[in-house]
């Protein structure tokens, strides 16, 4: 992976090689925090071998982090955070009392610290292993240096009127994939600014443009989550009113999805509207579980040069997919497929009903929202024991 990084002269763009004498144990100390972050939770010291291999991968790879001296131990709990000052008292609060976390992730621990210094991130993470805090975290923070007002939760008329924050006060947005981890997005980073005057608005497809721009035009918006199709209509629309002027970070999560899925030409048109660089300087975040091609062309196009780049994929690791237990039933028609169902669901649930044994959770999904109602009427009225399977929706609604 890291050696088609090497091919890209322009995404990566200043090699330690290049570096003196004097930088160079620098770099390469940073480089051993970010290469490979797993080294932070097992040791704070390295051999000379481990450097001098450090250097040489570095070398080789050509990687261009800019170098910087910090002798402090990384940062591992969220305690950590406020006591160091680096985030404000109340958002770590929230955190820890609110929130009820304490330790951090191997992602997080790699990311929040270099990001909270407002440097570009390109980090490797796979999916749940909490690099949402890992770059919500870093925004609200720098949102609240920049605006110290913020930090105080707004009450009465002004929580109602959104503290006199407009649609054109947007300061960071953040791109996803899918209108399902947009909205979870959404969720926990108002959870994570309940206790501020920072607003956080959606921005995805599947659900009435009209009712979401009303939001943002009347409650205002400090932090957009959308999806992209959603993010180019709203910024395209000149009469809107939604707009970025204030553009301080821009979050691309799961971008090798994001291009997979096709919405490479949407990216593009979303950069055309927002400020330019050079006119409005702004961080760039970007996580990914692989780093194909693809993703190298939107590095090139989005992170300054000089950007960190953070791994905590191991090379030797397995996919997620190929370490989950897989089958496959073949079952022709719905006529098939709802018993099929329901057998399969009926054996999990009885063993889940055993000592130790993990709770069972089913998610499926149809071709067609016509397929999902009759599926959900058929679940509903098979006759199935109440400890068997759950119906679909509750009673009151079953009986409107």
């Amino acid at each position: 992976m890291l050696g088609a990084l090497r091919r890209c002269s322009t995404v990566l763009p200043r090699s330690v090689a290049q570096f003196s004498n004097a930088t160079r144990s620098s770099a390469v100390s940073k480089i051993s925090r970010l290469y490979n972050p797993a080294l932070i939770t097992r040791s704070l010291h390295q051999t000379s071998q481990s450097r001098q291999q450090n250097a040489a991968v570095v070398e080789e790879e050509g990687l261009g982090f800019q170098s910087e001296q910090n002798d402090n131990a990384p940062i591992t709990t969220f305690a950590e955070l406020g006591n160091r000052k680096l985030v404000s008292k109340g958002v770590v609060q929230t955190l820890i009392k609110d929130m009820g976390l304490e330790n951090m992730t191997e992602v997080q621990t790699a990311t929040i610290n270099q990001a909270l210094n407002g440097n570009d991130i390109l980090a490797q993470a796979k999916t749940g292993t909490g690099k949402t805090l890992g770059f919500l975290i870093p925004v609200l923070q720098n949102i609240l240096k920049q605006d110290p007002s913020l930090g105080e939760r707004s009450r009465g008329y002004a929580a109602r009127r959104g503290n006199r924050t407009t649609a054109d006060d947007i300061r960071a947005i953040i791109v996803s994939p899918t209108r399902e981890l947009a909205e979870q997005i959404a969720m926990e980073a108002k959870r994570l600014v309940a206790n501020t005057s920072v607003i956080v608005q959606t921005a995805v497809g599947g659900t009435q443009k009209s009712a979401g721009l009303r939001a943002i035009q009347r409650q205002g918006c400090h932090i957009l989550v959308g999806t992209p199709g959603r993010l180019k209509d709203i910024f395209s629309d000149k009469y809107s009113g939604v707009e970025a002027p204030g553009l301080d970070a821009l979050v691309f999560d799961e971008a090798d999805r994001l291009l997979d899925q096709g919405f490479w030409p949407e990216i593009q048109e979303i950069m055309e509207l927002l400020p330019k660089p050079e006119e409005k300087s702004r961080q760039t975040l970007m996580f990914s579980a692989t780093v194909p091609h693809e993703v190298q062309r939107l590095v090139r196009q989005t992170l300054k040069p000089g950007f960190d780049f953070v791994k905590t994929v191991r090379d030797d690791e397995e996919p997620t997919h190929a370490r989950v237990p897989q089958h496959l039933v073949t079952v022709n028609g719905l006529e098939n497929t709802v018993p099929a169902i329901v057998e399969l669901c009926k054996k999990a649930i009885a063993d889940a009903s055993q000592p130790d044994a993990r709770p069972f959770k089913a998610i499926v999904y149809f071709n067609s929202t016509a397929e999902v109602t009759l599926a959900s009427a058929a679940l509903t009225e098979l006759p199935v024991d109440e400890d068997s399977i759950p119906p679909p929706q509750n009673t009151r609604s079953r009986h409107r």
